[in-house]
């Protein structure tokens, strides 16, 4: 098995790019999952936290976590905002649009439920999104380095 092989998705282990951080995951909670239910919006590990201080009925509600219940996620369609920083890489996603820094330096921007395998560079059509989105992902890596 190669574990880096991703299909079409783009880049691959250590990579900002879809091929890089997308992952499979498979839940059984069956009070809130049905079986073979698919959902297809965005989670996260640091989902993982927040999800099983719920489950145990611990408030967390006083807590700064980065993740959210998935309990609530899985009732509610949200646009998630997350972020991913490799050495030089960095990318930051909201909703459907994800930018990607190289060395420092804004690359490109996708949107990623249109086109998963990222090949659709919007940065030069989407100048100013990219950019905001940019700033957004600088003041959450500031808000990640304190």
């Amino acid at each position: 098995i190669n574990a880096e092989y991703m299909g079409d998705l783009a880049g691959g282990k250590y990579s900002v790019l879809e091929g890089g951080i997308r992952v499979p995951a498979f839940m059984q909670w069956p009070a809130r999952v049905s079986p073979k239910q698919v959902v297809t919006g965005v989670v996260s590990s640091l989902d993982f936290v927040p999800t099983l201080r719920s489950l145990a009925g611990i408030n967390t509600q006083h807590l700064t976590l980065d993740g959210m219940d998935l309990g609530a996620y899985l009732n509610v369609t949200k646009a998630r905002k997350l972020f991913w920083q490799w050495h030089n890489l960095m990318a930051y996603r909201k909703g459907s649009l994800k930018v990607v820094v190289e060395k420092k330096k804004l690359t490109r921007m996708c949107n990623i439920s249109n086109d998963p395998n990222e090949r659709t560079n919007l940065l030069r059509t989407n100048r100013r999104t990219a950019l905001a989105l940019l700033k957004e992902a600088y003041k959450f890596s500031s808000r990640m380095h304190t």
